[in-house]
């Protein structure tokens, strides 16, 4: 009775067994190629300065951002807009959508909109090309 049972569950038995053992393998495999590519990469990644410099390349990066916001700020904020409004479409099916989140997506859709605006009057006004989005 007891050989019957156990050959009636062999091929279950067989099939874990397998399947748990790729697992295994899949995990140490995945552990060997992260320790040698830290091995390898770690000597690559010293850093160039003190943290000092790591900083002013920081703030340098998001300063450098300043020009691309203000380009693309139009279609940024029509994008918060049109997500406003698909919020509001979709809130009666959603209960989890609060009218905090659509009211926030509308000022900050208002909000990029207005830097756009800003730019282009301040540049007609100084005499420079003004800032268009395409």
């Amino acid at each position: 009775m007891k050989a019957l049972h156990s050959l009636k569950n062999f091929p279950l038995f067989v099939a874990v067994k397998s399947s748990l053992f790729a697992h295994s393998a899949r995990k140490r495999v995945a552990c060997i190629i992260a320790g040698v590519m830290g091995t390898v990469l770690a000597p690559a990644a010293h850093a160039d300065s003190d943290i000092a410099e790591m900083i002013t390349n920081v703030l340098n990066g998001v300063y450098s951002l300043k020009d691309p916001i203000v380009k693309s700020s139009m279609v940024i904020g029509l994008g918060c807009l049109v997500a406003a409004v698909i919020m509001m479409i979709s809130k009666k099916n959603n209960p989890q959508i609060k009218m905090s989140h659509i009211l926030t997506f509308f000022v900050a859709g208002a909000f990029f909109i207005a830097i756009d605006q800003m730019a282009s009057r301040t540049q007609k006004q100084m005499g420079l090309n003004p800032v268009s989005v395409g």
